[in-house]
């Protein structure tokens, strides 16, 4: 299956293995794969011109080589049949593919075959809309940060694409203050409009930035 994104970058989906052909689609710029996999079985996906990286909590970042690079990413997720109990799944990646593969579940009973899962995964290509300073906000100067509903979702590969793609918005927005900020609205105000990350903040823990709701003076 073979999809391109909003990009134009083309985003490569397969089953190996004798696993049902997955299924893939465009919606509002964002490549939507579903597929049906049995225990060990998995999903390959490959963006052209993109490179991935996978994490522990098996969300993964996708890097493309635009000058400054475009990142973006997915969260897979999977489910039994009844659509209700969560499925494990597992990711890997060699640097140009990414591999989703569900882990093995215990049947009910030694002669009792578990049931298939659905796995879904969106392939994001980015984690932030945009990011502009804006000055004499609450007190000086501030990034105001609308990240895409992947930057938002609270995974580390969210968390890290965020953080990569504001770099090109100058050094300022890589300080110490700057990341607790980040972090802070990434695990506490997801929902906000925007994420408003102020240089002037104090440099202190960050704790603190949680219990003062991002925003110490």
């Amino acid at each position: 299956m073979r999809v391109s994104d909003a990009l134009g970058r083309a985003t490569t989906v397969t089953a190996p293995g004798g696993a049902d052909a997955p299924e893939a689609a465009l919606v509002d710029g964002i490549v939507v794969v579903s597929a049906t996999l049995g225990d060990g079985e998995s999903l390959e996906v490959t963006v052209d011109g993109a490179r991935w990286a996978a994490y522990p909590d098996g969300s993964a970042t996708l890097t493309d080589a635009a000058d400054p690079p475009r990142v973006g990413g997915t969260d897979p997720s999977a489910r039994d049949a009844d659509g209700i109990r969560r499925v494990s799944t597992r990711t890997e990646d060699d640097g140009r593919r990414l591999v989703v593969e569900v882990a093995a579940r215990a049947s009910a009973s030694s002669t009792t075959a578990t049931p298939p899962a659905n796995v879904t995964l969106t392939v994001a290509p980015r984690a932030v809309e945009s990011a502009t300073w804006a000055d004499d906000v609450e007190g000086g100067r501030s990034l105001q940060v609308d990240p895409t509903a992947f930057g938002r979702s609270g995974s580390t590969a969210a968390l890290e694409a965020v953080r990569a793609e504001l770099v090109a918005s100058g050094p300022d927005a890589t300080t110490t203050v700057m990341d607790h900020q980040l972090r802070c609205h990434a695990l506490g105000a997801p929902g906000k409009e925007t994420w408003n990350l102020e240089p002037w903040r104090p440099e202190v823990d960050y704790l603190a930035y949680l219990l003062a709701r991002c925003n110490p003076t």
